[in-house]
């Protein structure tokens, strides 16, 4: 939990994971890269230069489920 490189790792896993939803349609693969797309927002500081690639993960993570589900409070997170 504390490598320098988790956050990083954890984004790229989600980004994986939107990937394979995208190819399956399997919305639990959708949930677990937002799941881990939120835990490498937590753990990066503010000013991290990489931050703002990892909210942009998560951002299109949840647009995807917005775009599947209809739920208007995941396009609200992702704004």
């Amino acid at each position: 939990p504390h490598h320098p490189d988790r956050a990083r790792r954890l984004s790229n896993l989600g980004a994986a994971l939107q990937a394979r939803f995208a190819w399956t349609g399997q919305l639990t693969n959708l949930d677990e890269a937002i799941s881990v797309g939120r835990a490498a927002v937590a753990v990066t500081p503010p000013d991290h230069p990489d931050r703002a690639g990892y909210l942009s993960n998560l951002g299109a993570a949840l647009q995807a489920r917005f775009a599947w589900t209809g739920q208007l409070t995941n396009l609200d997170e992702a704004i």
